[in-house]
């Protein structure tokens, strides 16, 4: 059945239908007017009826591409119109309604029992089909007994009726529907794909399997017992016409064929029994099948994302060799550089040089040292991170002291560039974390801070108290980041470096390694730039040994103010 969508496409759907069943509902009650009813017909010397019912073109068609309701309504319609054409009491009209929503009832519910396609190119789709066209036309056939009620019609005029009423459903259904079927389903298949009208799936259910071979098995049932009654009737007409004293031997012969009926019957009604059976073993099979391909699909999609993972690991992995490449290639060539050439003045002009220009070559050494143990030491860090080689070892630690205790070694330079470095660091603040690791990452922020702000500027270290632990807090009044550089600020294979306000040099590596030990404390590193008013990083620390402590990893993220 149709799922109502929430676009146009089900109000277009639904006037097409309205506009159609407008112009069908009322050609039933041209069977009536033109006498289409138990028209008869020989083949091969045997006698046959058929009755022509336009209607049931267009709601079987529906009820197979849309679902039951959207034929059920209009047969049911188009047969009450023509009850009340034919002069059939109101109640009765009412009941003989329902006749071939009955039969269209059975192809909804076999098309739900077992999802077949419906259209019909291959042989079990075809074969299907038949099948269920004509038990619903023998179901449908039911009108017949009560449209020989209400007009009088003997018993010996009831065979053209009903069987030319469910024999004319069928023909009807293979010979017109069929075609129909054939040539337009997959296109009113992608149609309802592409409009959102997409059908309920059909589940091979257990009591939807049983309900249509119960219907199809009394159908077949009954059939069998009203053709024998017919039969009957007709050979009792024939006897009674020709007279004579052989009647009663034709009745025994008769009597005697009679077991030919009981065992049909009972073949019918084993054959469904066993079809069942067989039916719910192999869905059964099927299911446990599925289930087992479902589950080796699954490993598979894992072992795939598993190997995108180990790929994607791969790729950073190999960033992180060419970074380290590039940074020992590069970055210590500069201040080894320095040191070399310092060295080799001092030692080819040492006699010459005078105390001002000793000092100044030994000033100058200090810093190219100071800059080459910095960078040693985050490389360090940074291999032994990338190695698991630093282990997150958490404990207690008092913030105040570490604190001060780097804002003494960080005095000096911040003294040079004539910044002051302020801390808002309650005594007694403690937090959970790695020591060795916050040292680190202090450090780092605190360094850059100082290195990117201009002289007569402010660098702040405060540590204030949340619900969620300990807030920390870099900023500085330094010259900021454009949203460029903060986009590749903590991607190592582009991280760069950039030259501070006094031309100090860098790795890159700093905040790199903030933000991955940051992480190992189950936090994130936020930071917010804004070009020309400065740069603020903070995260959060738990102030009491958590009950579980994190050990995934957040990406950092950065917001441009």
């Amino acid at each position: 059945m149709v799922r109502r969508p929430r676009d146009p496409a089900h109000r277009v759907l639904v006037t097409v239908w309205l506009v159609s069943a407008l112009l069908f509902v009322p050609t039933g009650m041209l069977t009536r007017w033109l006498e289409w009813t138990g028209l008869p017909l020989t083949v091969g010397g045997t006698d046959l009826f058929l009755t022509v019912y336009l209607p049931l073109f267009f709601c079987t068609a529906c009820v197979l591409w849309l679902g039951y309701a959207w034929g059920a309504i209009p047969a049911y319609l188009s047969t009450f119109c023509v009850a009340l054409v034919s002069g059939m009491p109101l109640h009765w009209s009412l009941l003989f309604s329902f006749a071939n929503p009955l039969g269209l009832a059975v192809y909804a519910l076999a098309y739900r029992a077992i999802p077949v396609r419906t259209d019909l190119r291959s042989v079990t789709a075809l074969s299907f089909y038949v099948l269920v066209a004509f038990v619903a036309a023998l179901v449908g056939s039911s009108g017949s007994f009560v449209w020989a009620y209400t007009n009088d019609v003997g018993s010996h005029e009831l065979m053209p009726v009903w069987q030319g009423w469910w024999l004319g459903g069928l023909v009807q259904a293979v010979l017109f529907n069929g075609p129909l079927f054939f040539l337009f389903s997959p296109v009113v298949g992608r149609w309802k794909e592409r409009r959102g009208l997409s059908s309920v799936d059909m589940k091979l259910a257990r009591g939807r399997l049983l309900a249509a071979f119960t219907v199809v098995v009394l159908a077949l049932t009954g059939y069998v017992i009203l053709v024998r009654h017919f039969s009957l009737r007709k050979l009792d007409l024939a006897l009674q016409a020709f007279g004579g004293e052989g009647q009663a031997a034709v009745w025994a012969a008769v009597e005697g064929l009679s077991l030919i009926h009981w065992v049909t019957l009972l073949l019918i009604l084993t054959t469904g029994v066993f079809g069942y059976q067989m039916l719910v073993h192999w869905t059964a099979r099927l299911r446990r099948l599925n289930r087992q391909l479902t589950g080796e699909i699954s490993e598979r999609k894992r072992i795939e994302a598993q190997l995108q993972e180990k790929a994607t690991q791969l790729r950073l992995a190999n960033d992180s060799k060419d970074r380290f490449f590039s940074i020992i290639s590069h970055d210590l060539r500069s201040p080894l550089g320095s040191i070399l050439s310092v060295a080799r003045t001092l030692e080819d002009d040492f006699d010459t040089l005078d105390r001002d220009m000793t000092r100044e070559f030994v000033h100058l050494l200090h810093h190219s040292t100071e800059h080459l143990y910095e960078l040693l030491e985050n490389l360090l860090a940074w291999a032994r991170l990338q190695t698991d080689g630093m282990q997150h070892q958490p404990d207690t630690l008092d913030l105040h002291l570490l604190a001060y205790d780097l804002a003494g070694l960080l005095r000096n330079h911040a003294v040079d560039k004539q910044i002051t470095l302020r801390l808002d660091v309650p005594e007694e603040t403690r937090a959970w974390a790695d020591p060795n690791m916050m040292r680190s990452v202090l450090l780092n922020l605190l360094s850059n801070a100082i290195k990117f702000t201009e002289p007569g500027g402010a660098v702040y270290l405060t540590i204030a108290r949340e619900d969620k632990g300990l807030r920390v807090t870099v900023r500085d009044t330094g010259v900021g980041m454009t949203p460029t550089q903060q986009a590749r600020l903590f991607q190592v294979d582009t991280a760069c470096s950039t030259p501070g306000t006094a031309d100090e040099k860098g790795s890159g590596l700093g905040l790199i390694l903030c933000h991955e030990m940051v992480a190992q404390h189950g936090s994130e590193l936020v930071g917010e730039s804004r070009p020309g008013v400065g740069t603020t990083f903070s995260f959060t620390l738990p102030a009491h040994r958590p009950r579980r402590v994190p050990t995934h990893m957040k990406a950092p993220r950065m917001t441009a103010s």
